[in-house]
């Protein structure tokens, strides 16, 4: 994570206030409205605003890479949302998952990995984080994998 005390920005969480919150819908994702001010460049204040949030929660993804094939693999998986914008919901993505309570991310990829495309990781090394959208609470935490232990036959893994 870099240094917060060079970031170029000249305000911080100080300077927003949050009047009131409330959960609009708790499913498999969870809508959250928010009502804050903030801070203006000017010196003053805001009016209230009013935003809905989509709370998720945080993400782990892993990118397996091997390096004697020069390969990294994509899993297939159906997204209803993609009906709409694709010729076909089944997407190639890279291995994801959401934290489970108790469950750091490392240990998070290495289940996804298991799970979603039957290969176990020897190695993995964090790479980077994330914010999907600004309205979008879902932080996604990103991992390489420099070699693959264990690649099962899994009509759904793809390696390119």
């Amino acid at each position: 994570m870099s240094d917060k005390k060079n970031l170029p920005f000249k305000f911080s969480q100080n300077n927003v206030e949050i009047t009131a919150k409330f959960d609009l819908y708790n499913g498999f994702f969870r809508f959250v409205e928010y009502r804050f001010r903030h801070k203006l460049f000017n010196g003053g204040w805001s009016q209230e605003i009013r935003r809905e949030v989509l709370e998720r929660g945080n993400a782990g993804v892993i990118l397996p890479y091997d390096p004697c094939l020069d390969k990294v693999v994509l899993v297939e998986q159906v997204r209803i949302p993609a009906m709409d914008t694709s010729e076909t919901p089944w997407l190639l993505e890279v291995i994801a998952g959401m934290v489970e309570q108790n469950e750091n991310l490392e240990q998070l990829v290495r289940r996804e990995a298991k799970e979603e495309a039957g290969i176990t990781i020897q190695r993995c090394y964090y790479a980077l984080s994330y914010l999907t959208s600004p309205w979008v609470q879902l932080s996604v935490f990103m991992f390489i994998s420099v070699k693959l232990m264990h690649l099962l036959s899994n009509p759904a893994v793809y390696m390119d």
